[in-house]
This record gives structure tokens, sequence and C-alpha cells, in this order.
């Protein structure tokens, strides 16, 4: 059995709280007002243009990507914890690291595709 030691689980701590704050830092103030401008008030840009549609969805699906990703990074933090303070081992908590992958993948789909089509749609 692989046992990780105790300095390496703390700078995977260091660097997941940091990716938390750096995505907290972000996600709030971007996504709430990107979400405001889109849903509520509707006047960033045109709806009925093409372009206009999918900067909303490129807007929109980043948002909802940042969001869940600070989910996963919160489950990434608690299967440290598991690992660390109740001393269950990396069998134990697999699920919640793979559930941790997943959704950044997800995060990852929902930021680059969007903005790949959208790249394409208007000529890069």
């Amino acid at each position: 059995m692989l046992s990780i030691s105790r300095e390496t689980k703390f700078w995977i701590f260091i660097s997941l709280l940091s990716l938390l704050i750096w995505t907290l830092y972000w996600t709030i103030p971007s996504s709430i007002e990107r979400i405001y401008d889109i849903l509520i008030s509707g006047q960033t840009f045109p709806s009925d243009s093409f372009v206009g549609l999918m900067y909303a969805w490129m807007e929109v699906s980043g948002a909802i990507g940042t969001l869940v990703r600070s989910i996963g990074i919160v489950i990434g933090i608690v299967a440290l914890c598991l690992l660390s303070l109740k001393n269950k081992s990396f069998t134990d908590v697999r699920k919640l690291v793979a559930m941790g992958l997943f959704i950044e993948a997800f995060y990852y789909f929902m930021v680059g595709f969007p903005s790949g089509i959208f790249m394409t749609t208007i000529g890069y």
C-alpha cells in the first residue's frame, strides 16, 4: 500500500486551498455580474444575433463551470482531510478523488468547448 507523507499532504492541502481562494476570488464578482447582465437585464448584447447568443452561452457556461469547480475543490479538500485526519486509506476515498477530478474535467469542458465554438464562429 502506498502511503503519502505528512509533508506531501500539507502541500496538496495548500495547493487546493490556494486554488479555492483564487477560484472564489474570480467567481463571485464576475459570475454574479455576468449572470445578471445576461439573464436579468439583457443589456450586454442583442439577443437576435447569433454572435450575441454564442457569447451569452459562453459566459453562462463559464460561470456555471467555475461554480461547479469550486465544489470539486471542496470535495478534494474533504478527501484530503479524510486521508489525513481520519487515517483512511486511499482506496476508501478514491470515489471522492474521482468525483473531484470529474468535476475538474467538467469545468474545462464548460469553459473550453463554448469558447472554442465562439471563436470559430467569429472567424478565429
